[in-house]
């Protein structure tokens, strides 16, 4: 019985695997075995190209969103693109953005010191021109800020009374970056996102595309609405995709067993009509 399932197993992972995911199906199948809590520093190769992560089920939920649902898909061009990317991570977001706009000035900002020295080792192969990496938060002020280390994809500014591991890292006001037009502004700040749109919402007008991933956690106050009043206020219009299932059932107020710490978790694409 137990070698049915586990051909079963390797069936249905054989069924899922994309090659555009980048890696080898051994890869894909070896990083497939480990939970979301797995912490664990490894190299693969990734379009023929050492890539280094800390975390490998987030690792593969990175890849599907970034490499096969496109989460950030845009018409290609050669542009000279003034972009800005909060939360770059490991550098999947880059990578992406600089193969579909090659000419693209794109400043990366990370704050976890470690994955930050990740994404700097990722870039190196691709000599990409036009990349600056800072190493800080997104944030409301340039004084710094307590950050929860989570390894992988939950860093966040630290603001409850949890007694998470925390570090102090430095912090860059988001709001003096935006002076002058911004063709794309990704924010995936976790948690963060409400208190820096606040700051930045008379800028707001500079940015012709704006990518939020909010989140909300459930003693928290959820703040959607008013995310929602600044960006259409600033002309956008909005559309919104579920990041990430944490109820099944929501009448029910119980958070799937991978839900985290967030009630809600959803992708915030703001973009311009021509009419705009």
């Amino acid at each position: 019985m137990k070698k049915i399932e586990q051909l079963k197993k390797l069936y249905n992972l054989r069924k899922n695997y994309n090659s555009n995911l980048g890696i080898s199906f051994k890869d894909y199948y070896s990083l497939s075995q480990y939970s979301q809590h797995n912490q664990v520093d490894l190299t693969v190769n990734f379009k023929n190209k050492p890539l280094s992560f800390s975390n490998p089920y987030w690792f593969l939920h990175s890849l599907e969103e970034i490499f096969i649902d496109e989460v950030y898909q845009f018409k290609s061009d050669s542009l000279p693109h003034t972009i800005i990317d909060c939360g770059a991570n490991i550098g999947l977001s880059i990578i992406y953005l600089k193969n579909i706009f090659p000419n693209a000035h794109i400043t990366g900002i990370e704050a976890d010191e470690k994955i930050f020295n990740q994404l700097t080792r990722n870039l190196e192969p691709y000599n990409f021109n036009g990349v600056n990496l800072i190493n800080a938060a997104a944030w409301v002020n340039d004084e710094g800020c307590t950050f929860v280390i989570d390894g992988s994809l939950g860093g966040h500014i630290k603001n409850d009374n949890s007694q998470d591991k925390t570090i102090h890292v430095k912090s860059l006001r988001l709001k003096n970056m935006i002076t002058s037009k911004i063709f794309f502004l990704k924010m995936d700040i976790e948690g963060a996102e409400y208190q820096v749109i606040k700051d930045i919402k008379d800028q707001l007008h500079f940015i012709e595309n704006l990518f939020i991933e909010f989140h909300v956690k459930h003693d928290e106050e959820n703040h959607l609405d008013e995310i929602l009043k600044w960006v259409k206020d600033a002309g956008f219009t909005y559309y919104i995709k579920e990041a990430w299932n944490v109820m099944n059932n929501p009448f029910t107020k119980k958070l799937t067993a991978k839900a985290g710490w967030f009630q809600s978790q959803l992708n915030i694409f703001c973009y311009r009509n021509e009419r705009n």
